[in-house]
């Protein structure tokens, strides 16, 4: 990214984030839906039903045995698919950024984010358009009740050094109520 924002003399800002328990938080229906969604069938789509199918459980202690109890939410972590499938349940994140037309443009292609399992890449060209990256993380959030560890969020700013020192010094650059923190490592 450095690269391309030197020889393009463009500014690109990058936002890491990271969902905290994915997989324990998973909603099974909305996963199922976008694997449907995304033309998942065959062996895969089975292996993915009984991945997600809600399951009863029953438990004995004490000399008795429970009522049932179900499970609606949650993911195999470590499963074959638990990954590439867990990106999928981030496409609505992907669809509320790509169509928002929010993101940069690199080689005359618009990416706002970048899914890898649980992690997630933004990218903007200026300070505004991050903040409205920003609300729709926020927005998908509370949508989807995927809690995203924005503690942990990191941001880099290639390019554009006075952008990096505007943003540094804007109150209201936050994420999830927090203040956005900047590291001089991150002001390329």
């Amino acid at each position: 990214m450095q690269t391309y924002s030197e020889e393009k003399n463009v500014c690109l800002i990058l936002l890491t984030s990271d969902v905290t328990n994915a997989f324990t938080r998973t909603d099974r229906t909305s996963q199922l839906y976008e694997l449907r969604r995304a033309k998942e069938h065959g062996k895969f789509w089975e292996y993915s039903f009984r991945t997600y199918e809600n399951t009863a459980t029953i438990l004995y202690g004490d000399k008795k045995w429970s009522k049932y109890l179900m499970e609606w939410v949650g993911a195999k972590q470590g499963a074959l698919k638990s990954a590439p499938d867990f990106k999928l349940y981030n496409i609505p994140l992907w669809r509320l950024i790509e169509n928002s037309g929010l993101g940069a443009v690199i080689f005359e292609t618009s990416v706002g984010l970048i899914l890898v399992a649980d992690d997630s890449i933004s990218l903007a060209q200026d300070a505004a358009r991050l903040k409205g990256i920003i609300e729709l993380y926020e927005f998908y959030s509370k949508l989807y009740d995927v809690e995203f560890a924005f503690h942990k969020t990191d941001l880099a700013v290639f390019g554009d050094k006075k952008t990096a020192r505007e943003m540094r010094a804007d109150p209201d650059l936050k994420i999830g109520g927090e203040k956005l923190i900047f590291h001089a490592r991150n002001e390329h």
